[in-house]
Parts: structure tokens; C-alpha cells; sequence
């Protein structure tokens, strides 16, 4: 899903920069970046949501540096307060990627959390509960 959409993601963001180039006559910014958010909402789409475009850009990588690339080159000539309110729509502002964890350390987190509740608190092989009870140590004192 999502992998294949990237190079055509990529190519249509790379687009719009092009035709930005050209000045406002032949796309203003507000059509530009509406244009933009529908690439996003149709690359979502294509992969079933997951990851969504704000967990690409925070974690996307290699595979996701072209389209990000093509992204910061368009947001680039974007003033405030427009690339704010931008931003916040499609999730990458500040605020909504601060909340954002990798889906593994949350899944881990979640799973480490439920096997709590549950009473199964996996306790590493050869610690704990194989161990000899402690020796009683006999103190001088009890010693009469």
C-alpha cells in the first residue's frame, strides 16, 4: 500500500513546487496547499491509515525523505500564520508530533502494562523464582 505511493507522492508534491515557480497566476499558495492536503489525505487512504502522514514525517526515514524533502522545499515559501494552521491540519506541528511515540515502544509499552494488570510480570529465566530461600544467618546477639 503505502510504499508503492511514495515515488507518486513524492512526484506530485515535486509538482506543485514546480508550478509554484511560476508565481501565483498559475497556482496561489491557498490552492497549493489545499492540493497538498489532499495528497496526503489519498496517500493516507492508500495504506489504510497506517502509519499516518505525521508518524511518516516524524519516523518515515530513508523511504519517506524524498516526499519530506519535496514538503520542506513547499513550506519553505509558506508565511505565518498559514504554514502553522497548515501544519496543524495535516498533524505535523509541534503539538500533535510531541505525542506521537514509535508504534513499537508504544505496543511494548501497552503489552508490558497489560501483562501488569494481568498478575504476569515475566520475570527473567534463572532469576527469582528458582532461587534457594536466604540462609537464616545466625546473629551473635540471638546467641545466648
Amino acid at each position: 500500500g503505502g510504499n508503492m505511493c511514495l515515488p507518486v507522492h513524492e512526484c506530485f508534491v515535486k509538482l506543485l513546487n514546480e508550478w509554484t515557480h511560476f508565481g501565483n497566476v498559475i497556482l496561489p499558495r491557498d490552492n497549493m496547499l489545499s492540493l497538498a492536503e489532499d495528497a496526503i489525505k489519498a496517500a493516507e487512504a492508500s495504506s489504510g491509515g497506517k502509519p499516518s502522514f505525521a508518524e511518516m514525517w516524524k519516523y518515515g526515514g530513508e523511504a519517506f525523505a524524498p516526499v519530506k524533502a519535496e514538503y520542506e522545499k513547499m513550506l519553505s515559501i509558506v508565511p505565518e500564520p498559514h504554514l502553522s494552521q497548515w501544519k496543524e491540519k495535516v498533524g505535523i506541528d509541534d503539538a500533535n508530533l510531541s505525542t506521537i511515540s514509535p508504534p513499537s515502544e508504544q505496543a511494548k509499552e501497552e503489552k508490558r502494562q497489560d501483562d501488569e494488570a494481568k498478575g504476569d510480570s515475566k520475570v527473567p529465566e534463572g532469576e527469582g523464582k528458582n532461587d534457594p530461600e536466604p540462609m537464616e544467618v545466625d546473629k551473635p546477639e540471638a546467641i545466648a
